[in-house]
């Protein structure tokens, strides 16, 4: 559903709601869009073990925005995210 590439930041990502439950397309969205804000606030310095981290925050917003959406059903959304270091 969602694609992030923000070259400046080494930052690449796909989220992809989880079919058949309310709201994948606004959870992947909400996903990439927790990334990128963490990442950013991050900067270009950080390292990749941050990655893991950032992560935990876009599961965080998604938890919390599925409460919101479908607090009976839940949603929810793959993530797969990359951070290009030193061409690595």
């Amino acid at each position: 559903d969602r694609l992030l590439c923000v070259d400046e930041l080494g930052l690449f990502a796909v989220a992809d709601g989880i079919g058949g439950l309310p709201g994948g397309a606004e959870m992947a969205q909400t996903a990439v869009e927790t990334l990128l804000r963490v990442a950013r606030a991050a900067g270009q310095a950080a390292t990749v073990a941050a990655l893991a981290d950032w992560v935990e925050a876009a599961h965080e917003a998604v938890i919390a925005a599925a409460q919101r959406i479908s607090p009976d059903h839940g949603a929810g959304t793959t993530l797969v995210a990359g951070l290009v270091r030193d061409t690595r």
